[in-house]
């Protein structure tokens, strides 16, 4: 599945290339596939990857489609051009195809509530105005996101209708308004069609694009049908000098990411979209229907790249690049077009947790095919950076459990300089981005947009070619720092709360019959104790993306036990006589470690960590 960070680990890992081949001579051509061979060869030895694959495409130019590595690293297997990749939240792409197939029949009309199609006991709630498949193609149906993506055991698989009941996201922003990476929406897209055309989504993409196509080696379902099981690569993690593969993943909002693919498979797809000919009865949509879908559709901000229907638009040096980023835990892919120069390209890896940037890889695979890398014009406006400064948090964002707190740890930070603004993702080297024009930045053809509420304050920031999701100033609360300090006070606060009563017994002090004091020291260690289990349990991505971990809920019960202890001290404080058995400067730091008590609790149900039923 898609997204920004992955590290929405808390990491963003997207493959993107930009690509085409004219004016490359035949010399040029022919050294090609040395040159890929050299860049993936060296990428995986350094970023210690299993396997990858590749294909390009050109119409009436040529054809490319290399594999490096092993699909099955045990048996010695190695990866080919029909071995089976995950392909992640580039599945989307068949969601949108299938529905523009809808459209171009006059089964459904994109600007129409999805409401109006949905025949059975489920329909979305009128929180909103209505959402549409428009809203679901942009990413702007107001979701909030969800992090329980997959499964390791596929007996467990839902049923599409059952698993939008049972995962019904909040809506935390006004459909049309924001961009917010959606898998549900994706999911519920793919209900849509179910209920247009009468049969399954799997059945329906089966008969309408992969058979037409002759895509025999892709398929949406789960496990992979039995030739295309045996074809498919194992997902592996490089762990203490060698690959392992723990387990096979499943993903719940199947059609948002459970689709298996080739090189050659997805060349076929490529070409789909990629046809211009006068006669296209024999493809799956028509021209004027691709035209459409490859048009922008939705953007944030004029000066973003946006998104047409289903794919992301990028504008990089003149060339107007229509692309999907695709990652499961083991696979990560991405799809590009190039409609201008009739070029595409697809690659997949199938290893976690690496450090490949595939974005620098595509970068240096355009420059020596095209040559044509062009320079942005700076301004030398450098003044008044630090109005820019700050922490942003994605609005692809949980709100309703406690995964919210992972937005302290994927905050992107902003920094002001000298020379423009320096910007901080976590995992990454700091990137410089440049004045160009009044409030946008750029690193490249990277843009940063910045936007300013009605006050004329910085609110938010549009990365130009990420339009699936914007970035939201964080609040004080939600600030890293503010969240730190907080927490260090505390922790101070309650070893003190602890050691003072257990000190004064060991003394024979008479204040160590104070029972508030040992109620304090109780509830503290209640509050040591959830930090423990909390962050033990959830140690990773795999314990986020995965099932929720075992005795999580019971973990979460702890702070609303802490708080009640704490409410009982303070009741037992006052009955006592605030001061009459202590002098005043000790009550007045009594009375301030109860403030910033109360500050993090506060903070706790801020962080929805009191709400253990969710």
């Amino acid at each position: 599945m898609s997204k920004f960070s992955k590290h929405y680990s808390g990491r963003l890992f997207l493959f993107f290339l930009s690509i085409f081949l004219y004016p490359v001579g035949l010399e040029a051509r022919e050294s090609i596939p040395d040159f890929l061979d050299g860049i993936f060869k060296s990428q995986m030895k350094e970023h210690h990857i299993a396997g990858a694959t590749f294909s390009l495409y050109s119409a009436d130019t040529l054809t490319i489609t290399r594999s490096w590595g092993y699909s099955h690293v045990d048996e010695k297997r190695l990866a080919d051009e029909d071995t089976g990749f995950m392909v992640g939240s580039i599945s989307k792409l068949f969601v949108w195809a299938a529905a523009m197939q809808l459209v171009e029949q006059g089964n459904l009309n994109l600007n129409q509530p999805v409401n109006n199609y949905l025949k059975g006991s489920f329909r979305l709630p009128d929180t909103y105005q209505p959402v549409t498949m428009k809203h679901l193609m942009t990413h702007t149906p107001g979701f909030e996101d969800g992090m329980h993506l997959f499964t390791k055991d596929h007996t467990v698989l839902p049923e599409l209708e059952t698993y939008l009941i049972e995962n019904l996201p909040k809506q935390v922003y006004e459909p049309g308004t924001t961009p917010a990476y959606s898998n549900y929406g994706a999911a519920l897209a793919a209900y849509v069609i179910e209920q247009i055309s009468g049969v399954s989504f799997n059945d329906y993409v089966d008969d309408n694009i992969f058979l037409p196509l002759e895509m025999t080696n892709t398929t949406f379902r789960q496990p992979a049908s039995y030739g295309i099981s045996e074809a498919k690569s194992k997902g592996y993690i490089f762990e203490d000098g060698r690959f392992i593969s723990p387990y096979d993943e499943y993903v719940l909002p199947a059609p948002a990411g459970s689709a298996v693919s080739t090189a050659t498979d997805m060349t076929k797809f490529m070409e789909a979209l990629l046809r211009c000919d006068e006669d296209s009865s024999d493809n799956i949509l028509s021209n004027e229907t691709i035209a459409q879908m490859l048009s922008l559709l939705y953007t944030t901000n004029p000066k973003a790249d946006g998104m047409a229907h289903g794919f992301m638009r990028l504008e990089y040096h003149g060339k107007e690049i229509f692309w999907h980023g695709g990652d499961t835990y083991f696979f990560h892919s991405a799809f590009l077009l190039v409609p201008g120069m009739k070029s595409g390209i697809f690659i997949s890896t199938n290893t976690a947790n690496t450090r490949f940037y595939y974005l620098d890889q595509a970068l240096l695979i355009l420059d020596y095919l095209n040559g044509n890398k062009k320079e942005i014009a700076l301004s030398n406006r450098v003044n008044g950076m630090n109005h820019f400064a700050g922490y942003y948090k994605a609005s692809r964002k949980i709100e309703s459990n406690y995964l919210k707190i992972l937005s302290l740890f994927m905050a992107m930070k902003i920094s002001g300089g000298s020379e423009g603004l320096l910007l901080h993702i976590p995992g990454q080297k700091p990137e410089l981005y440049r004045p160009i024009e009044e409030d946008v930045f750029a690193s490249d053809y990277k843009k940063m947009i910045f936007e300013r509420d009605n006050k004329g304050k910085i609110n938010r920031m549009v990365s130009s070619y990420m339009p699936v999701m914007v970035f939201e100033k964080m609040s004080l609360r939600e600030n890293p720092y503010f969240n730190i300090v907080v927490l260090i006070l505390t922790l101070l606060i309650i070893l003190r709360n602890i050691v003072i009563p257990i000190y004064r017994l060991m003394i024979r002090d008479k204040r160590s019959k104070q029972f508030y004091r040992w109620i304090l020291a109780l509830s503290g260690i209640v509050i040591y104790l959830f930090f423990t289990l909390f962050f033990s349990t959830l140690n990773g991505v795999e314990s986020v993306i995965f099932e929720q971990p075992r005795y999580l809920k019971l973990i979460l019960v702890l702070p609303s036990v802490s708080v009640v202890l704490f409410g009982v001290a303070l009741f037992f404080w006052f009955k006592g006589g605030i001061g009459s058995k202590q002098s005043l400067s000790s009550t007045f730091w009594q009375f301030v470690g109860f403030l910033i008590l109360v500050v993090f609790y506060l903070q706790l149900n801020f962080w929805n960590l009191f709400n253990f039923m969710a």
